[in-house]
């Protein structure tokens, strides 16, 4: 296996992979996440923007020549108050279901780890679904710990974004207007 920065060749991989994390959060949280009708488009256009932009890293697991996983995380600025007013937010992380197990997550998260280091980050931060109990174990691991709870107070029933035309997730890729 080998780790590399991401190309735009790896767009479409990566918006897939992205797709099937999004139909699990969708499970977790079906009002948050909804997604647009053109989900599948914005998706790769953000990914495109987010491989070349230097505040940002998209870091890929290969092998076989296949891309089997990504973490995607970018430099977060925080109020100007804190000593520490920059963070690595760690927006994913994805190893296709067959290769887990195997080191491939924790080498990603090494990789943003080193790359958040070069840039002076004091940590890396994520927000997992209080019920991914494989995802909280895995960051368990990587010795990630808990310092914060995000809580929702939902305004708009699951129903209400629905009318707003929006999508469930499918596993696949994100689902793209025609």
């Amino acid at each position: 296996m080998i780790l590399r920065k991401a190309r735009a060749s790896d767009v479409k991989t990566i918006a897939s992979q992205l797709g099937k994390l999004e139909h699990a959060h969708f499970g977790y949280d079906p009002t948050t996440y909804l997604l647009k009708e053109k989900a599948g488009e914005i998706i790769r256009n953000f990914i495109d923007k987010e491989i070349r932009s230097r505040r940002s890293l998209v870091l890929v697991a290969e092998k076989n020549n296949r891309v089997i996983g990504h973490v995607h995380c970018r430099v977060q600025k925080l109020p100007p108050i804190y000593v520490f007013d920059r963070e690595c937010f760690v927006f994913s992380l994805f190893v296709e279901k067959k290769q887990r197990k195997g080191g491939v997550g924790a080498a990603l998260m090494d990789g943003a780890a080193e790359w958040a280091k070069r840039r002076k980050l004091p940590y890396l931060s994520l927000t997992v679904a209080e019920r991914n109990k494989a995802a909280k174990e895995v960051y368990r691991k990587l010795k990630f710990e808990k310092v914060w709870t995000k809580m929702h107070w939902k305004l708009m029933r699951h129903e209400e974004g629905i009318e707003r035309k929006a999508t469930a997730p499918r596993a696949s890729a994100p689902r793209t207007s025609r």
